[in-house]
């Protein structure tokens, strides 16, 4: 059974919050007392790299959020810019190693006998090269 959740969502600082958090207007607004004192262009900076962060919940980018993310880097405010330019390096990063791991699976599907010992030959001499004696280090 999910445990009921009390009281409003604040979009500004991402918490739940009590109701008593919240002013009149704040509750239709989905913003907090302590957040609505905030200037307007620090609660849309805050909201909008929320926004940003929200979308590294997925595993990869959809087209409409990679719309956003570049719409994210013309941006006015700085912080929002490098958020955008984070998230964006992060998926990168990412698509490159399932890139790279792809084209590794690949190339060890189509390895003769010989090649994938002689692969793993080489790894292995590879390894022994990084032998935690030569520094002092037992292992």
């Amino acid at each position: 059974m999910v445990k009921k959740r009390r009281g409003h969502y604040c979009k500004v600082c991402s918490r739940v919050l009590p109701n008593e958090k919240f002013s009149g207007k704040g509750h239709s607004r989905h913003i907090c007392k302590k957040c609505s004192k905030k200037s307007p262009e620090e609660r849309n900076v805050q909201i909008k790299i929320n926004n940003i962060y929200n979308m590294t919940r997925f595993r990869n980018l959809s087209r409409d959020n990679k719309g956003k993310l570049q719409k994210y880097l013309k941006d006015d405010s700085k912080r929002v810019r490098e958020a955008a330019k984070s998230v964006i390096d992060e998926y990168e990063e990412y698509e490159r190693m399932r890139r790279l791991e792809r084209e590794l699976e690949d190339k060890n599907a189509s390895m003769t006998k010989e090649e994938y010992e002689e692969f793993f030959k080489e790894a292995e001499n590879y390894q022994d090269d990084f032998d935690g004696e030569d520094i002092g280090i037992p292992f």
